[in-house]
């Protein structure tokens, strides 16, 4: 993630770990991305992630909207843009999650 260009509110480690165990502990569903280095993480609430910005759907809980009541998603044109990083780069932090999921 970049900081400066993020479009959604990011918060600190701390502040991330903080969070997600509050939520967890109340049971309280919430939608987070981290960056690989751990640095900076976005945290909500599924009610409060703004479908201009993000849209996510995790096995039908999903905030993309449908167009005609079919249940559709409607069509909704985006960009990607990927930022790859080198294999070297990559494997040290897939490694460092691994590490991590494995404590």
């Amino acid at each position: 993630m970049k900081p400066a260009t993020f479009p959604l509110p990011l918060c600190t480690r701390p502040q991330a770990i903080h969070r997600m165990n509050a939520w967890g502990a109340a049971r309280q569903p919430f939608i987070f991305l981290v960056d690989y280095r751990r640095e900076h993480s976005f945290i909500a609430t599924p009610e409060e992630v703004d479908a201009t910005v993000c849209l996510y759907d995790f096995n039908g809980v999903t905030n993309v909207p449908v167009s005609d009541g079919s249940g559709n998603p409607s069509p909704k044109p985006f960009r990607y843009e990927a930022f790859p990083e080198s294999f070297d780069s990559y494997r040290q932090a897939f490694d460092v999650v691994m590490r991590e999921l494995r404590a």
